[in-house]
């Protein structure tokens, strides 16, 4: 992993990926049950952000 994105992991300043997480707690070696405690807020930002990416997209106005 890179040193800046693992810094920034460590440092809650966001742009890491769920793989990047799934890749920490493994090597880390943490038990399932926490693991999956890491990961879920990961999958639910992505969720929340695809879902308002989609709906600025619906929202813009086409050129008629």
């Amino acid at each position: 992993m890179d040193p800046s994105k693992l810094s920034d992991l460590l440092n809650g300043k966001g742009g890491v990926t769920e793989s990047d997480v799934n890749r920490l707690v493994g090597v880390c070696r943490i038990p399932s049950e926490q693991a999956d405690e890491l990961v879920t807020p990961c999958r639910l930002t992505h969720r929340v952000m695809i879902a308002a990416n989609l709906n600025v997209a619906q929202e813009k106005p086409t050129n008629a």
